[in-house]
This record gives structure tokens, C-alpha cells and sequence, in this order.
């Protein structure tokens, strides 16, 4: 058994007495576990059933999809040349990963890529860089996406990671793949625990995402994993990893309903063109060579991204239905709710209800 603390003469040495005889090696089981100080019938082979062999198969379910993504996963290098909106001049690192590797366009936060002027650039695995264009940056919620060339990539194998927000559940186990701590790349596990967080509250003069819900898990991301994917065991990105607490080790990421919808938008903002002798329009081209793709044009080519939304100029809050029985909730419309969130009727559905925090005089809210 292995030990941390200083050796000691044996007790036969001190005694005279007859050397013990060795301990028997520790054996490993199937999990990959040290088991010591059990009897040979307790680790037998042959014991280890179905159940215990489909650790195996999922670990490698988690790393091909860990290897796959990875190739996606970029370091961002970003500097704010001036004070603009809520974001001060500097330099930072942070996280992003590609979500259209025919297009060139990469996921990260929206404090990220700052709402003002930005010189940025993207470093593969493979130490490959390439400079980054802002493309959109959402005016409420914390994403936003750059655009690079994928043609200036000679060595990298460059791959997308596929959007899956409605995979999202509570107990889903998941990863975090990307510059933590500046460590270039890191992978952290963690189970999501919360679909209803509310939007984290980072300062009290600076950005904060509003009216939208967060998912929590205690992954204990740090800085460095702003824009890093949050991927299930297939693959896909479940979520956006946007903050965390400091004293703690609980993490929030952005549900990716509207990030799918602004980018579907997006890519209707890069023209195609021809190729091979056809039209680009006849067909997706995602899933190909980016080599062998024409897809990003410079920047007075591509055409004015239009992501259309509404709002009710209201800021709403989430409340338990606790805290909603105080402001006057009333026991049927408690019920109703419940069971309009997927409850039963006798209120074992949804735990709250939506609270009007702040409206705009004179809006249609």
C-alpha cells in the first residue's frame, strides 16, 4: 500500500524477531481502481459483470468525444483598445470553439469579445494562429462570435462542435473543455444540478446578462474558461460556460436556444460563391474540407448580419413560489402554473414563476 509518510524500521528488526513475510500486490480491477486488503475471491475476474465493464465503454464514449472537440476549442487572445459601453481597455485570454468550420465562426462570450473596438487572434491545439474579426455580439445575452479564414489553417484537422440545447437536463453529466486557468486546455467533469438559475450577477456598474436562465453545476471553472464549450458525451455543446463563483466551486452556463437561432442568421450573412465549377447555393457545404471551401470573404463582402428580436423593455426575475406566495400569489393560479410546467395537478410541476423587477415608463411592458 503506497504512503506518504516517512519510512520506519521494521518491528522484526527492533525485536529480533522473524521477517513477515511480503503483503500480496494490491490488484487492479476493471474500473481501474487500486482494491487492497480484499481476498482473491473479491476481485476474481470473473465476478465482474455487465454492470461493471460499462464504465469502459463510456470513458471511451467521453474521450473520442474529448479528442473531437478539442480540435474546436481555441485560446483567445483579445485586446480592447478603448473604454466602450461596460468594458475597460486591456488584455485578456479566454475560450471559444467552432461552430461552422466552413464559414470560420467561433462561439465565446460577449464580454469576450467586448462590445467596443477589438484586436483579437485564435490559437489552435497545434500552436496554428490566426487573426479573428468580430462578426456579432449579442446586445443582452453573454455570447457573441468572431470569424477567422479557414483557409489561412495549413496543418490544423479543424472541426465543429454541434449545438445541442434542448439536451440539456438535470443529472446530465458533462465536460468543460478549454483555457482554464490559462492552462491552454483543460477538461473539467461536472453534473448539471440547476436549468433555472437566474442570470449570474457579475457587478453592480458593469455587463450582466438579464431575462434569460442559467445552468448550474460545480465544475469550479476559473478565468481562462469564459467561451469554453460545455459538451455531453456525444459531443455536442449543451451549454456556454460564462462565469463562477469566486469563493466556490459553482459555475454558470448559458442555455444555447437564441446562440442556435442567431446562428442559423449568421450564416445566411456569408455570401457564397462559386466552386468547382458550381454554385455553393446548391448545396450545404458544412461537414467539407474548409480548404476546399470559398466561404469567407473579406469584410466588405459579407452582408449586414441581421438578427432580428423584440422586447417588452420589462426586466423579469425568477421567484420560487415561496417567495411568490408573499407578493400575493394565489393557491389556484400556484396550481396552474405548476402543472403548466410539466407538473401534475396536484403541484408537484414547476418551482416558481417569472416577477416583473423593472419596466420602462411609457413601454409597451
Amino acid at each position: 500500500r503506497l504512503s506518504l509518510r516517512p519510512a520506519r524500521p521494521a518491528a522484526s528488526a527492533r525485536s529480533g524477531a522473524s521477517p513477515r513475510p511480503p503483503r500480496r500486490p494490491t490488484r487492479q480491477s476493471r474500473r481501474g481502481s487500486l482494491m487492497a486488503d480484499l481476498p482473491d475471491s473479491a476481485v476474481d475476474e470473473g465476478d465482474v459483470g455487465e454492470d461493471d465493464a460499462a464504465p469502459i465503454n463510456d470513458s471511451a464514449q467521453w474521450q473520442a468525444a474529448v479528442k473531437r472537440v478539442s480540435r474546436a476549442v481555441v485560446v483567445i487572445k483579445t485586446t480592447g483598445v478603448r473604454s466602450f459601453d461596460t468594458e475597460s481597455a486591456g488584455s485578456a485570454y479566454a475560450t471559444g470553439f467552432v461552430v461552422d468550420a466552413a464559414r470560420g465562426l467561433i462561439l465565446t462570450n460577449r464580454h469576450v469579445l467586448r462590445p467596443g473596438p477589438v484586436v483579437a487572434e485564435a490559437v489552435f491545439q497545434n500552436r496554428e494562429e490566426v487573426p479573428l474579426r468580430a462578426l456579432y455580439c449579442d446586445p443582452v445575452h453573454d455570447f457573441a462570435f468572431f470569424r477567422f479564414d479557414p483557409a489561412l489553417l495549413r496543418f490544423h484537422n479543424l472541426a465543429e462542435v454541434p449545438l445541442a440545447p434542448d439536451a440539456a437536463q438535470v443529472g446530465l453529466e458533462v465536460r468543460i473543455v478549454g483555457n482554464d486557468s490559462g492552462e491552454k486546455l483543460s477538461i473539467l467533469s461536472a453534473t448539471l444540478a440547476r436549468l433555472d438559475r437566474d442570470a449570474p450577477k457579475y457587478s453592480g456598474k458593469g455587463y450582466n446578462d438579464f431575462n434569460t436562465f442559467y445552468l448550474q453545476a460545480a465544475s469550479g471553472t476559473k478565468g481562462g474558461s469564459s467561451g469554453s464549450p460545455v459538451i455531453d458525451a456525444k459531443g455536442r455543446a449543451v451549454g456556454l460556460n460564462a462565469g463562477s463563483k469566486t469563493k466556490g466551486t459553482a459555475a454558470y452556463y448559458l442555455p444555447l436556444q437564441r446562440v442556435e437561432r442567431a446562428l442559423n442568421l449568421l450564416r445566411d450573412a456569408c455570401p457564397r460563391r462559386e466552386r468547382n465549377g458550381a454554385q455553393d447555393g446548391d448545396q450545404d457545404p458544412r461537414g467539407q474540407d474548409p480548404r476546399d471551401l470559398n466561404l469567407n470573404p473579406g469584410a466588405e463582402e459579407w452582408l449586414s448580419v441581421d438578427i432580428p428580436r423584440g422586447t417588452l423593455q420589462t426586466t423579469f426575475a425568477y421567484k420560487g413560489f415561496d417567495e411568490c406566495r408573499r407578493l400575493g400569489l394565489r393557491v389556484d393560479t400556484e396550481a396552474a402554473l405548476r402543472e403548466a410546467q410539466g407538473g401534475a395537478a396536484d403541484g408537484t410541476g414547476g418551482t416558481g414563476a417569472l416577477v416583473v423587477e423593472d419596466t420602462t415608463p411609457g413601454g409597451p411592458g
